[in-house]
């Protein structure tokens, strides 16, 4: 996370020197091995689930480095090491069906933890070291363990019938880059296979399985039942290992191995947590054949342009299979691994934090500057919706009594419970194009007629362009935005420029009131062909987003400034159905983020900047009960008692993001 804040930092206004790499391990082999059932969560405490740690000898595997054993440049490779934890339901009896196994992995961390001394408020975790060249943490430090920020999931997905792992990647995560594996997340997803090959051989052998975790589990495992889930890094590696299962993306890559042979295993689902998202060897990555789903980060404080967003609408349009996206209004990138402590509240519009906001603020180095970091060290709010999410999405899609009914509960016309984890918010998309018929593209502009008429209804591209020529006149002549610390007055040495835009098919209207009326024109013939158009299962699903952009004249950490929250009520309405009433907040009040992280940290003398991804919601409604063409959906908006807000030069900045108008059925 130090690497991304600081690139944040540096494009706001702060100027910091590069951090220095983290250097390879060398640590010298050695075995471990250890039982351990305490310290897991107090809700499951009366059930029969069985703990170990399993630690193999650290030492070089050219297998995760895609090198074969008798190539002589194994010998130059650095140590890795495969450890983690294993959870087990001892509920489960021998001779009944072998149960199906969920592989966790965390992202890339810090390696090293200290305490820090926080003048009148005490002590606190601060995970900012590196190994040393050993493999090991220097003086007073020691190992972070970012497997163990998983024991909830762990415990949940247990008592809940699924034998789990998880992976600790500490030594890859302190490694250099290569130039075929840029962010070794090809590594990463190898070290998962290797963990797959070492619970293979305990459910073999019931002495393998003894030795290692033990207790026997021998023939207690379904390897054709397998669920992934990664977070950051982590993420990438799931992602990757699925692909690398196949043999056309794994020729790609060049890969020795035939892990699909080799392994025998079947992967029934991936889930994903704010995941790092870049190509691998220029192809862009994604989950196919498979049910998927994203938990993002609402108020993210690491991978802040967002660019998971990009795999979110991929999947939409290329995975047949169920894709679900629930966003975490509020939370942060690190609070979903309880091992990984401070954080940043970095919300860019209208998000309450899932930690506690009132919390003192401390001085808190990092490089050459100092920030403002809450006394807070986890937030059990985030990590209840992610294990909502967990043991929903597996108990609906991996294992023998799989139900996918129970998915359903992702369905953003379901409603959630009223003490859903505190009171979270979420926001949920049916990514489904690739199973809809499209009612409506929005690709282009089409007749949409908006009451009051509308300041400007553009084409998400037009957009793009448009806003910019505001944003770059406001970066250079506003104050910045209060990230961390009181900014200053910044001028960039050279104009600021646009890398990327979106090539979404989308429209963004600039509202004119709150109170309008917007009918969007359809194919009827699109909607009276598709499949069992009356059926129970048929819904029609339209996305949107809105944002009132008016950051830049604002300052981050005090609320009142970027203006009064305004609530704005959508409901959709198509022939005789009539979708809920949806409130409709701007979650996001910044349009413009930096494009290459990396580059905006190292080199702050090109200050390139690329759109936002948008992050949709799902408005879904059942089909009409008529029979007859549907020819136009209408959204009606609302709000109580205010208008729309402007920004500091008085350009309008309330803008709704509409996406495609499909049909859907969930046959």
């Amino acid at each position: 996370m130090r690497f991304l804040l600081l690139s944040l930092l540096v494009f706001f206004g702060y100027t910091t020197q590069a951090s220095p790499p983290l250097r390879r391990s060398l640590r010298s082999a050695s075995a471990v091995k250890e039982t351990l059932a305490p310290g897991h969560p107090s809700e499951f405490d009366n059930l029969n689930i069985s703990v170990a740690t399993y630690t193999y000898p650290t030492g070089i595997d050219s297998i995760i480095f895609n090198v074969p054993p008798n190539n002589t440049a194994a010998a130059e490779l650095p140590a890795t090491q495969i450890r983690g934890r294993f959870y087990f339901p001892f509920k489960h009896q021998p001779g009944t069906h072998p149960i199906p196994l969920v592989i966790l992995f965390p992202g890339r961390h810090g390696s090293c933890r200290e305490q820090i001394d926080v003048p009148g408020l005490g002590r606190i975790p601060s995970n900012i070291g590196a190994f040393d060249d050993e493999g090991g943490c220097a003086g007073n430090q020691s190992a972070v363990e970012s497997h163990r920020g998983f024991d909830y999931l762990g415990y949940a997905l247990a008592s809940y019938g699924y034998a789990t792992i998880s992976i600790e990647p500490l030594i890859i995560n302190g490694l250099d880059p290569t130039e075929d594996d840029p962010a070794l997340n090809k590594a990463r997803a190898r070290l998962l296979f290797r963990t797959i090959d070492k619970a293979l051989e305990w459910n073999r052998d019931p002495r393998k399985s003894i030795e290692t975790l033990g207790f026997d589990i021998a023939g207690r495992i379904d390897f054709s039942n397998i669920g992934l889930m990664g977070h950051s890094r982590g993420g990438a590696a799931v992602r990757l290992a699925y692909n690398l299962l196949e043999s056309s993306f794994a020729k790609l890559t060049g890969e020795v191995y035939n892990w699909k042979e080799r392994l025998g295993v079947t992967i029934k689902g991936v889930v994903e947590i704010a995941p790092y998202e870049a190509p691998e060897n220029g192809v862009s990555v994604n989950v196919t054949g498979v049910p998927w789903a994203l938990i993002g980060a609402g108020c993210e404080d690491d991978l802040i342009e967002f660019a998971y967003i990009n795999l979110i609408q991929r999947q939409s349009t290329q995975n047949l299979e169920p894709n679900h996206f629930i966003n975490v209004y509020g939370a942060n990138h690190n609070y979903f691994n309880s091992e990984w402590p401070l954080s940043l509240e970095t919300c860019l519009g209208d998000q309450t934090p899932t930690w506690d906001i009132s919390a003192p603020r401390f001085p808190y180095a990092l490089g050459d500057i100092t920030v403002q970091v809450p006394f807070v060290t986890e937030s059990p709010s985030q990590r209840a919706v992610a294990q909502w999410v967990m043991t929903t999405f597996m108990r609906s899609y991996v294992g023998r009594q799989a139900n996918r009914q129970l998915a359903k509960a992702f369905d953003p016309a379901r409603p959630l419970p009223k003490d859903f984890a505190n009171g979270t918010e979420i926001g949920r998309a049916n990514l489904n194009l690739a199973r809809s018929k499209i009612l409506q593209s929005m690709e282009s502009l089409v007749p949409i007629s908006v009451s009051p008429p509308a300041r400007a209804i553009e084409t998400v591209s037009e957009h793009t362009q448009s806003a910019f020529k505001i944003f770059r006149q406001q970066y250079n002549t506003s104050t910045l935005p209060l990230i961390l610390q009181p900014g200053a007055l910044t001028t960039l040495a050279v104009p600021l420029k646009l890398a990327r835009s979106m090539n979404y098919d989308a429209i963004a209207i600039h509202l004119s009131s709150a109170d309008s009326e917007i009918r969007i024109p359809l194919s009827p013939s699109n909607y009276t062909n598709a499949p069992r158009y009356a059926t129970a299962n048929c819904a029609i699903n339209i996305d949107v987003a809105r944002r009132d952009n008016c950051l830049l004249s604002s300052r981050i950490l005090n609320r009142n400034t970027c203006s009064k929250t305004r609530i704005l009520i959508a409901q959709v309405i198509a022939g005789d159905s009539y979708s809920p009433k949806v409130p409709l907040k701007s979650r996001f009040n910044l349009e413009f983020v930096p494009s290459s992280l990396a580059e905006a940290s190292l080199n702050s003398s090109r200050p390139d900047v690329s759109f936002l991804p948008i992050a949709w919601e799902t408005i879904s409604l059942p089909c009409p009960r008529q029979r007859r063409s549907l020819e136009e959906v209408r959204i009606n908006i609302s709000s109580d008692d205010y208008g729309l807000p402007t920004s500091s030069n008085d350009i309008p900045s309330s803008v709704l993001y509409l996406g495609p108008v499909r049909v859907f059925n969930e046959l």
